[in-house]
């Protein structure tokens, strides 16, 4: 796997490969940087794992930031079609379901680059403008494992879902069936995203939050007509309801359907020692028909 990845060195002295095997050492222990991982370069461990000894920081981090993201998208798609062909992605009752979702690499007030995201933090002090990367990655899951698959930056003046939209043109490129079914936050609950995932055939669970939607309050409306259902997830107690055809949402290509889960848990304080019950509501919105995905299904 790691002899595809490649940098931009035309006469390296030390292979890419090795250097990238160092990395896996660094996330494995958790050392947190470069420089912690060279506090441990002298260890005899490393020629057996490299076959070498290790490169210096400053080598380290000149590699990484050359790295051919083409190579390592070989990669994973090399790890998924191993698990895939060893029947090891099970998926989750009886459905192939991936999540995605946004997060931030680092932040900065003071360094950035041309790529970097900029933003006005209020502080005490007074406004200051704040440097980000944002990334948006779908991962691959299962009751077992978790792969990722493929990442995006985020690019200055575009949103979160145009990022994913690119991204999951590539993803679904590489991997046509890898899930049927796309799990995503609220931010997600748009037309655009919604319908690029009916027109090639897969679907969504989207949390749904925003109470000034007609979808919502229609939903909300029936949830006060149509008695709950009692289910149990994990360890918790729940009511469900599931309204479906709802054609509120008419820019989307399909009717769609507002599944609502309360849960009751008991917890006991660590302070006090004392059981409490706590209570929690979740609202999605979804395009699976209710035909053929209980509510249940939908929950978990």
């Amino acid at each position: 796997m790691l002899s595809g990845i490649s940098d931009g060195r035309l006469q390296p002295r030390i292979r890419t490969a090795v250097l990238v095997q160092s990395a896996f050492i660094l996330f494995w222990t958790r050392l947190g940087s470069l420089n912690a991982l060279e506090t441990v370069k002298r260890a005899t461990f490393w020629k057996h794992w490299l076959g070498c000894e290790m490169g210096s920081v400053d080598t380290l981090g000149r590699v990484y930031a050359g790295l051919r993201v083409e190579g390592l998208r070989k990669g994973l798609h090399h790890v998924y079609a191993r698990l895939k062909r060893n029947k090891a992605l099970p998926g989750t009752r009886g459905w192939d379901v991936a999540v995605l979702d946004g997060h931030e690499s680092h932040a900065s007030y003071r360094h950035h680059c041309s790529g970097c995201l900029r933003r006005t933090v209020h502080l005490e002090s007074g406004d200051r403008v704040q440097f980000y990367h944002r990334q948006v990655t779908p991962m691959l899951v299962s009751e077992k494992l978790h792969l990722l698959l493929d990442l995006e930056p985020q690019r200055p003046g575009e949103d979160e879902i145009a990022t994913a939209l690119r991204l999951l043109g590539r993803v679904l490129a590489a991997y046509p069936r890898a899930f049927q079914i796309l799990l995503a936050d609220s931010l997600y609950a748009q037309v655009p995203f919604l319908n690029f995932l009916l027109a090639r055939g897969k679907h969504a669970v989207v949390v749904l939050k925003d109470d000034r939607r007609d979808l919502y309050q229609d939903a909300q409306g029936l949830f006060r007509l149509t008695p709950p259902q009692s289910g149990r997830y994990r360890s918790r107690d729940c009511l469900w309801w599931d309204v479906h055809d709802l054609t509120s949402w008419p820019q989307v290509t399909v009717p769609l359907r507002v599944v609502r889960s309360q849960e009751t848990s008991s917890v006991r304080r660590q302070d006090s020692g004392e059981r409490e019950t706590q209570s929690s509501e979740w609202i999605w919105v979804t395009t699976l028909p209710a035909a053929i995905v209980p509510t249940a299904s939908v929950v978990y």
